[in-house]
């Protein structure tokens, strides 16, 4: 099933009538009515992704704050979304491990929406695997890449363990101070397919805002589609290497 995208003003505008306030989580909910889960600020997400049962809908809120954590959303924890509270960019994941990923996403049907995510060196701002993920509102940025878009290989995603990396929705987030700011790469099980990027910011990405790189494939992406984007020069004022290293003479579209 895919989700028809929908902007972060109107997600929010519905998620706020019901956010909770003061409590480490809600209540547990019986069979398969959706949990909701609190981090106070200095909390554990990780131990609230844990907690979350895959394919129910759990939803997972984030106090503002900096969180020193390398998350990971396994693939039995499809379907939860993550939410940061406060104003953009409040909350937000920054490990300080050498080469750290802040966020690594498996899970299918995953959505986060208005949190950082801030890599370290060769480490990612996000790592996502997932198909039908949805970003909306985010900021990720800090590594060599900020957002790495692949997929399991074959043997893994026979093997249940990775995910198969189509039909993404990225909406209204930042993508910056990173090397390369998209990375797109494929697998012996084929290319990343059906990404969609809107209204999004990239800057101070020095070598590249987009690049497809690495794979066993030929072709590393099908249907990309860039709109309504802005490509921003660096703070020093000065062009990236390339915005766009992508290959149109392979087999690729977009």
């Amino acid at each position: 099933m895919k989700y028809p995208p929908i902007g972060m003003d109107a997600l929010l505008g519905l998620l706020s009538q019901g956010i909770p306030t003061g409590v480490g989580s809600m209540p547990t909910q019986p069979g398969d009515v959706p949990n909701v889960f609190f981090v106070p600020t200095g909390g554990s997400i990780q131990a609230a992704i844990n907690s979350c049962k895959g394919g129910r809908g759990d939803i997972v809120f984030v106090s503002p704050g900096s969180y020193n954590a390398e998350l990971s959303i396994a693939r039995t924890k499809n379907a939860i979304t993550i939410i940061g509270l406060g104003g953009r960019g409040a909350a937000y994941v920054a490990p300080t491990a050498t080469n750290a990923t802040a966020m690594a996403i498996e899970a299918d049907d995953v959505t986060i929406v208005n949190l950082g995510m801030d890599g370290q060196g060769t480490g990612d701002g996000c790592l996502n695997r997932g198909a039908r993920t949805r970003l909306y509102g985010c900021k990720i940025e800090g590594g060599t890449i900020g957002l790495r878009l692949t997929l399991g290989t074959d043997a893994q995603i026979t093997a249940g363990t990775h995910g198969k990396g189509a039909d993404l929705w990225i909406e209204d987030c930042e993508i910056c101070w990173n090397t390369k700011g998209v990375q797109l790469i494929a697998t012996d099980y084929g290319a990343v397919t059906q990404i969609r990027f809107r209204n999004c910011t990239f800057h101070d990405n020095t070598a590249a805002d987009f690049e497809e790189s690495g794979g066993s494939v030929s072709i590393r992406y099908r249907d990309l589609d860039i709109k309504d984007c802005v490509f921003l020069r660096q703070a020093d004022g000065t062009e990236p290497t390339a915005y766009l290293l992508l290959n149109a003479d392979n087999g690729n579209k977009g």
